[in-house]
Parts: C-alpha cells; structure tokens; sequence
C-alpha cells in the first residue's frame, strides 16, 4: 500500500526551473511526498526516510539519506533518450506494457473521481502471454 501527497501551493517544477530561474522565487522545502509502507520519498530532494527494519514507529528515530539526482532539463533528456531509441542506440526506458499499466492507473483514477465510486482494475498484463490467447506480447 502507499499514499501519495501532493500540493501546489508554490510554483517549483524543475524543467520550468531550470530554464526560467529569473522569473519566479525558489525556496528550499518539498512539496511532494510519496509514502509507503516501507518508507517515503520527498520531492524536489530527494530525501528518503525510512526506519530500521526491527525499529518501526514514532518512538524510533527515521533514518534519513539523500538521493544525488543529475540536475537537466527532463524535457530536453526524454527528448534525447527517444531519439537514441528511434536509432536502435539504446533500449526504451519504459516499456510498452508498463506505459499501459500507468494509462490503466489514471483512467482508473479519472473514472473514480468522476463517479465517487471505487474502480478495479484488471490483472496485470502477461507480457509472455501469447497472442492466440488475446493479449499483447
């Protein structure tokens, strides 16, 4: 199970900020958190706090390590990365069946915020499924 928390209450998209530092204020606090069982991850900085394993709960202290992510414009290296795929250079990054996994999760997401109502989703694709049974290979 995990939760994910997020708000926009300040303007701090790193493919904005890279390219437009000049127009807006950067302050140095998260504004996404991703939190599961196992620990959370904080955005933009990438800190990850989780407990030791024989340790969990508020009277345990959470250990805390920091992620070194490259700073680029993501816009620009995803651009780059699906040139090099189109040239058989590298391997995509996410593949077919993951990106329809992720497609599945938001059009579940969607359907339940316009319904109110909870939304299963079907099992999750086989990719070694054959195609005579009707699944993608």
């Amino acid at each position: 199970m995990a939760l994910f928390l997020l708000w926009d209450s300040r303007y701090r998209q790193p493919e904005i900020r890279n390219r437009h530092k000049h127009r807006q204020c950067l302050y140095d606090e998260n504004c996404y958190y991703f939190f599961g069982t196992k620990g959370s991850i904080a955005f933009p900085s990438f800190n990850v706090y989780t407990y030791e394993e024989d340790q969990y709960g508020w009277e345990h202290k959470l250990a805390v390590e920091q992620i070194d992510v490259e700073e680029n414009d993501p816009m620009n290296a995803e651009l780059l990365h699906f040139v090099d795929v189109l040239r058989g250079q590298m391997e995509p990054l996410v593949s077919g069946i993951d990106s329809l996994e992720t497609f599945k999760v938001v059009n579940a997401i969607k359907k339940s915020a316009e319904t109110g109502q909870k939304v299963y989703i079907n099992q999750r694709i086989n990719a070694l499924t054959s195609p005579a049974s009707g699944s993608v290979k």
